[in-house]
């Protein structure tokens, strides 16, 4: 009996080594994304500069990508629950109670920068939220720039729920500054104002700069070599100029400025000195 219990324990195993082996070498995978252009699009071109990214960096290391586009809540939640692999996102979307089971892999980062109307000032400067006193502010409800800006009791900071909102407050004068993503703040200028686009103004300060990951789940199997595998990839397309090319050529679409694109090569997280 004995004898019996061990071949059957033996077979168990090879059967699970093997299981495990075959989810590693799976030379397809799929993660979940949402609506956010034009960094995740399913409109766009490889869905987006954020997608096209980590389908250039999983290729590099002979994996194809699949993208599962959800509202960020559900996505969110599938992560969380182990049912996706991993999000392209940020750790702003996930509960603080969840980091621990969680497994961040940083790409780039997004710049959040200030958007006004030329008419109305000639330019502003940022070099701490202090400064922005005299301003009254539009922010996303929910969002981190919302969490900064209202840690500072010297400001008026009035939150709205989405992007064509928050440019609209400014476009009618209920607000002075709209606070957004660099690129996703031009992308929906170009969307709601574009014979007007001219008229408005970017601050070159930004407030706060976010790491933006592909967060994995660490409930999902094999999670470490899937990250591991992004890594590497990631090294290797900075290594031979395309991760530089697909922020050229995003920026060269969305914004008329030369090697601008060069500043978002470095991974980093900081927030303007508040003093």
């Amino acid at each position: 009996m004995k004898g019996i219990i061990s071949i059957f324990l033996i077979i168990l195993s090879i059967n699970i080594i093997a299981s495990e082996k075959e989810e590693i070498d799976k030379k397809e995978i799929r993660l979940s994304a949402f609506h956010y252009p034009p960094y995740m699009d399913k409109t766009l071109e490889n869905n987006g500069l954020f997608c096209e990214l980590i389908l250039e960096a999983y290729k590099a290391v002979g994996i194809d990508v699949e993208f599962n586009f959800y509202p960020l809540r559900r996505s969110t939640q599938y992560v969380i629950e182990g049912r996706s692999l991993g999000q392209l996102g940020t750790i702003w979307n996930f509960p603080i109670e969840e980091k621990g089971n969680l497994y961040f892999v940083p790409i780039f980062y997004y710049k959040i920068v200030g958007f006004y109307l030329k008419k109305n000032y000639k330019t502003i400067e940022i070099k701490n939220l202090n400064e922005l006193r005299k301003y009254r502010i539009s922010v996303i409800l929910g969002s981190s720039d919302e969490q900064v800006l209202k840690s500072n009791e010297n400001l008026i900071v009035e939150s709205v729920s989405n992007m064509e909102q928050l440019f609209k407050q400014v476009y009618l004068g209920r607000s002075d500054i709209a606070f957004a993503v660099e690129l996703s703040g031009i992308n929906t200028l170009n969307n709601y104002y574009p014979e007007e686009i001219k008229k408005w103004g970017i601050t070159e300060d930004y407030i706060q700069k976010i790491n933006a990951h592909v967060v994995f789940s660490k409930k999902y199997p094999n999670y470490v070599e899937y990250a591991e595998k992004l890594k590497l990839g990631l090294m290797l397309i900075k290594e031979n100029g395309i991760f530089s090319k697909i922020f050229k050529k995003y920026y060269e679409d969305y914004y008329e400025k030369n090697d601008i694109y060069i500043d978002m090569l470095e991974n980093t997280e900081e927030i303007i000195n508040a003093n």
